[in-house]
C-alpha cells in the first residue's frame, strides 16, 4: 500500500470506499492527510501544510458510483508518527480477525501491533474504542440484544423441549391506559429471565443457591452440577424470591425443602458431627467472645450446624466453593452483552454434559474417582484407631492414644456414633478402621448415590444446540428496552469477598501487626496523611493567606478613601481662596491684603489636616458639603462602618460598583 499509485479515472463503489482508501494510504505512508472537503457530491483529501500533494473525489451524475478525478501523486514532507485520520471504525476492520481470535486482548498488544506494523502511534482510549466496536460487531452490541430477547427464548425452547424459559419486563404506567400521554415510549424494559433447561431438570439432585441466582448441585462424582440460572436486575429478597419459586414450579416443593442454604463464615462449632462436640466448641467460643456465643443461640442450630442435618442427603458440606467454581467459569462470559452471556452458558453446560457422558463410558470401576479419593484419605485417618469386634456387625473403636476418644461402628447399617459416616455415605475413619481388619471390599459400603450408574444415570440426557441469531423467528412480542441503569456504589467490583481464613494472592511480605511511622514527624501510629503536625501547619498557613489578603483589602480601600476625601477637601479650599482672592483683587486690584494671605495659609493648613486625619468631624462635615456641592458619594469610614466582606468587594471591584452595597 505504500507504493500505491493514484490514478486518475479510479472508480470507486461509493464515498466511504474512497474514504477507507485514503485513509490506508496516510497510514501506510506516514503521511499526514486530512480530508478537506466532504460532502455528498465531492471529497478532497490533502496533505500537511506546505505538501502539494492531494486527491479529489467527485460523485457521476445519476449514479451511485465515485470517480477520481484530479489528484498530484507526489510528496515534499516526511514521515510523521501521529494519522489524524486513522480513525477506530477502520481500525476496527483491520483488527477484527485478531480480536476474534482472542476477545481477552490486552490495549497494548493492539498499540504495539500498529506501531511495529505501521510505524504509527496507536493511543490507548483509541485502542479502547477499536476493541469495543469489533466486539460489538462480533457478538452484537447490548441494546440489539434485549430486542431479541423473546426471539432468543423462542429458540431455546423450540430446541429444548420441556425447558423452562421465563421473561419478565416492565412496562410504563401509561401503557394500560386506553389514552395514553403523547411522547411516553410504551415499549417493555427488560427485568428479569429464569431459564432451566430440560436436560438439567431431570439430572436435579441437590440445589445450592448461589450469590448470582444460579442453582448448583452436586453430581454423583462431588463436582458441580448447574441446574438453573437466572439474570435480574438486582439481588434483592425479591428477585430471590421470585427465583426459588420458578425453581419449586419446576422441581416440586419437596425436593426444594430438602436444601439447606449454607454460608462459608462457620467454624468448628457448625463442623461438629455430634452433639457433644458442638457443646463443647460453643464452650470455647464463650470463653473467646460471649457476644458471638449468644448471637448464635439465637439462630436454630438446624440451619448452621452440621450435628443437626439430616443423614438422607449424603452431604455434609458447609461452604459454597460450587458456585465459586461455577462464577469462575463465567468469568469472562458475564461481561458480554445478555444474549451472548446466556449462550456462553449453555455451551458449557451443553459441552459438560456431552464430555461427562463420554468419559462415564470408559470408566471401569464401580466408585467414581473423586469419590475414592475422599475413601483413601479416611483410610489414611484409620491407623489411628483400633477396632475391637463385639458381635452382630457391631464393632468399638478406640483411639491408640487412649483418653476419652471411643465411638461404636455398625457396619450392617452404616453407621457410625460421631455421625460421619451417616452425613457423608462415605466410611469415617472408625468405620474404614473396621473395614480393613475384616478385609471387606470398601465399595460395597459407599452409598449408591456415589456410583458409576447413577453418574450415567444424571448425564443421560442431552442439551440440545440452538441456531444463531440469523436462523430464529421473529415473534410478535414488542422489542425489549435495556433495563435503566443503576450505579453501584463505590466502584465496579469483580472479584468475589475473600473468606477471613482465606491466603490472599498479593505478592510480598504483609504488614500486618507492624506500627505505622509517619513520614513528616517521624512519630509512630498514625501515616503523614493523618499526622496532627502537618494538619495545624496547613491550618495556619490558610489563615495567614486569608489574613493577609484581608490586610490588603483594608489597606486598598483605605489608600482609595483617604486619596478621595482629600482630593474633594483640597478642592473645596481652594475654590474658597479663588473667591477670596477674586473678591479682594476685585476691591483692591493694585495691593495685597493681608487677611488674603492669612485665609490661604489657613486654606492650606486645613487641606493638610484633612489629608493627616479625614475622619475627625470638621472633614466629615466638609466632606459632606463638598460631596453634596459637587454630586459625589462618599463612603463611611472603613475602621468603623465597613466590614471585612465589603472591603474586599471594594478590592477587587471599580468604584462605579461599590453603590450596590
Amino acid at each position: 500500500m505504500s507504493e500505491y499509485k493514484w490514478e486518475v479515472g479510479t472508480l470507486y463503489v461509493s464515498r466511504e470506499e474512497f474514504k477507507d482508501c485514503a485513509t490506508a494510504y496516510a497510514v501506510h505512508t506516514g503521511r499526514g492527510l486530512r480530508f478537506d472537503k466532504v460532502d455528498l457530491q465531492r471529497v478532497k483529501v490533502t496533505c500537511v501544510e506546505g505538501c502539494n500533494w492531494f486527491a479529489y473525489c467527485g460523485k457521476i451524475k445519476n449514479e451511485q458510483t465515485w470517480q477520481l478525478t484530479s489528484c498530484h501523486n507526489k510528496h515534499s514532507c516526511s514521515r510523521e508518527l501521529k494519522i489524524g485520520i486513522m480513525h477506530a471504525k477502520w481500525l476496527d476492520k483491520v483488527f477484527l480477525k485478531k480480536i476474534a481470535e482472542n476477545p481477552k486482548i490486552k490495549l497494548s498488544t493492539l498499540m504495539n501491533k500498529a506501531y511495529s506494523k505501521w510505524n504509527v502511534e496507536l493511543t490507548k482510549s483509541k485502542a479502547a474504542r477499536v476493541k469495543q466496536f469489533a466486539l460489538d460487531e462480533l457478538q452484537g452490541t447490548y441494546i440489539e440484544q434485549y430486542r431479541r430477547l423473546y426471539d432468543y427464548c423462542h429458540e431455546l425452547l423450540r430446541s429444548n423441549p420441556g425447558s423452562t424459559v421465563k421473561l419478565q419486563v416492565e412496562r410504563p404506567p401509561e401503557f394500560a391506559s386506553e389514552r395514553p400521554k403523547p411522547g411516553v415510549d410504551l415499549r417493555p424494559k427488560f427485568q428479569r429471565l429464569y431459564v432451566c433447561l430440560d436436560a438439567c431438570k431431570k439430572s436435579f439432585m441437590t440445589p445450592y443457591g448461589g450469590h448470582l441466582l444460579t442453582a448448583i448441585g452436586w453430581d454423583p462424582n462431588d463436582q458441580i452440577l448447574p441446574i438453573a440460572y437466572a439474570v435480574v436486575e438486582a439481588e434483592t429478597k425479591d428477585t430471590w424470591t421470585w427465583f426459588l419459586t420458578n425453581l419449586c414450579d419446576d422441581f416440586g416443593s419437596d425436593k426444594l425443602m430438602r436444601c439447606t442454604f449454607m454460608s462459608d463464615q462457620q467454624k468448628n462449632a457448625a463442623k461438629a458431627t455430634y452433639l457433644q462436640e458442638w457443646e463443647r466448641n460453643m464452650a470455647k467460643i464463650q470463653k473467646v467472645d460471649n457476644g458471638a456465643y449468644n448471637h448464635l443461640m439465637e439462630i436454630p442450630t438446624k440451619y448452621w450446624c452440621r450435628h443437626k442435618f439430616g443423614t438422607w442427603s449424603k452431604c455434609d458440606t458447609l461452604v459454597n466453593n460450587m458456585c465459586e467454581v461455577f462464577n469462575s467459569v463465567i468469568v469472562d462470559a458475564r461481561e458480554k452483552p445478555i444474549v451472548s452471556m446466556l449462550e456462553d452458558i449453555r455451551v458449557y453446560i451443553m459441552r459438560r454434559w456431552a464430555d461427562n457422558r463420554d468419559r462415564i463410558i470408559e470408566y471401569q470401576r464401580e466408585v467414581l474417582p473423586g469419590i475414592r479419593t475422599k475413601v483413601e484419605k479416611q483410610a489414611d485417618a484409620s491407623g489411628k484407631w483400633v477396632s475391637t469386634y463385639a458381635g452382630r456387625d457391631k464393632y468399638e473403636v478406640t483411639s491408640i492414644h487412649g483418653g476419652k476418644e471411643k465411638f461404636v461402628v455398625d457396619l450392617k447399617n452404616h453407621e457410625c456414633s460421631c455421625r460421619k459416616f451417616q452425613l457423608s455415605g462415605i466410611p469415617c475413619a472408625h468405620a474404614m478402621t473396621c473395614i480393613r481388619k475384616m478385609c471387606f471390599n470398601v465399595d460395597n459400603f459407599v452409598a449408591n448415590c456415589y456410583k458409576k450408574e447413577t453418574y450415567s444415570d444424571c448425564y443421560q440426557h442431552v442439551v440440545y444446540p440452538v441456531n444463531g441469531p440469523n436462523l430464529w423467528v421473529k415473534t410478535q412480542f414488542d422489542d425489549v428496552l435495556p433495563p435503566v441503569y443503576r450505579k453501584p456504589i463505590g466502584r465496579p467490583k469483580l472479584k468475589r469477598n475473600k473468606a477471613v481464613d482465606e491466603n490472599s494472592t498479593r505478592g510480598g511480605v504483609s504488614r500486618d501487626g507492624q506500627t505505622q511511622k509517619c513520614s513528616y514527624c517521624f512519630a509512630r501510629s498514625h501515616n503523614k496523611r493523618t499526622c496532627p503536625k502537618k494538619r495545624k501547619v496547613a491550618a495556619t498557613t490558610s489563615a495567614n493567606k486569608v489574613a493577609g489578603s484581608t490586610r490588603r483589602a483594608t489597606r486598598v480601600i483605605s489608600s482609595t478613601i483617604s486619596s478621595t476625601v482629600s482630593s474633594t477637601i483640597s478642592s473645596q479650599a481652594s475654590r474658597q481662596s479663588q473667591a477670596a482672592a477674586k473678591k479682594t483683587n476685585t476691591s483692591r486690584p493694585k495691593r495685597k491684603s493681608p487677611s488674603n494671605d492669612i485665609s490661604s495659609q489657613q486654606s492650606q493648613a486645613r487641606s493638610k489636616k484633612a489629608k493627616m486625619t479625614p475622619s475627625n468631624n470638621n472633614s466629615g462635615q466638609q466632606l459632606k458639603d463638598a460631596a453634596k456641592h459637587n454630586n459625589l458619594r462618599v463612603l463611611p469610614t472603613p475602621s468603623k462602618h465597613v466590614s471585612i466582606s465589603q472591603l474586599k468587594f471594594m478590592a477587587r471591584t471599580p468604584p462605579k460598583a461599590w453603590k450596590k452595597m
